[in-house]
């Protein structure tokens, strides 16, 4: 769980072989921005198909005031 108090906010998930999108679960109001699309989020739980994770990194800058969860499963097949 992410913390974010009027201040910009990056974090970063790693992801394994295989897309995944993740649930979000917002408390307060949030600004998330992925991939240069800023996303506004209040209070609430959102999986939104844009938002999706692939191998690697995922970078994600938040601002706001509240706390942001991410639940995602990593898999890959082999």
């Amino acid at each position: 769980m992410e913390t974010v108090s009027n201040r910009q906010k990056e974090i970063i998930l790693s992801n394994s072989r295989m897309p995944v999108m993740p649930r979000i679960t917002v408390v307060g109001k949030v600004n998330l921005t992925y991939e240069n699309i800023r996303y506004n989020m209040q209070t609430g739980v959102y999986q939104v198909p844009e938002i999706t994770l692939y191998e690697g990194y995922n970078h994600f800058n938040l601002s706001g005031t509240g706390t942001v969860k991410f639940e995602y499963r990593k898999g890959q097949l082999i």
